[in-house]
């Protein structure tokens, strides 16, 4: 049986996008688990961050992050905005001393770096996009949301069997693409 997760999205109940109080929000509530955008800094450092990151001011790190989610006990959502993330920041959560069970990621994740590095998906949970999966299939990252969602249904079988191949979790779809 598969149980509902309940995330509390980044910004939640109306706290700053990517901050201390919105982590601190999400495990208050009582969310399963909470969702923080991570990009690396300039000078290297994983930061929570949606958009580029310019300045490292108001920047929590990831780190910081991590230690509040390890003793809460829930588990974290890390939606990578960048490629080249994904082992960096499995690589601190183990350091931050979090489990397999509590480290989703879902965002800027290559499937052919999961086919590569199969241990990834063995150290986390992967939440893979669908688009993901398209553009590793098609080779095309402009795919609109209708395209990706044809190319999906016409293109099943191949589309589960490199789904499987990764390792992954979950295929993360938006819902307006999926159709009976």
């Amino acid at each position: 049986m598969i149980t509902p997760m309940i995330t509390a999205h980044s910004g939640c109940e109306g706290t700053s996008d990517d901050s201390i109080a919105s982590v601190k929000t999400g495990i208050a509530l009582g969310a399963d688990c909470v969702e923080v955008d991570v990009r690396t800094g300039r000078d290297g450092s994983l930061r929570l961050s949606h958009d580029e990151i310019r300045d490292k001011n108001g920047r929590i790190t990831l780190k910081e992050a991590f230690a509040l989610i390890r003793e809460s006990g829930i588990a974290v959502n890390c939606d990578l905005k960048e490629y080249g993330a994904l082992l960096p920041v499995i690589d601190l959560a183990e350091e931050c001393g979090l489990t397999r069970e509590q480290l989703i990621f879902s965002g800027c994740v290559d499937p052919k770096l999961l086919a590569s590095h199969p241990e990834a998906a063995a150290r986390s949970r992967i939440f893979l996009n669908s688009e993901e999966l398209v553009s590793d299939l098609t080779g095309n990252r402009d795919l609109r949301r209708a395209e990706q969602a044809a190319f999906l249904l016409a293109h099943a079988r191949p589309a589960a069997e490199r789904f499987r191949l990764t390792g992954a979790a979950a295929l993360n779809a938006p819902y307006g693409i999926m159709t009976d």
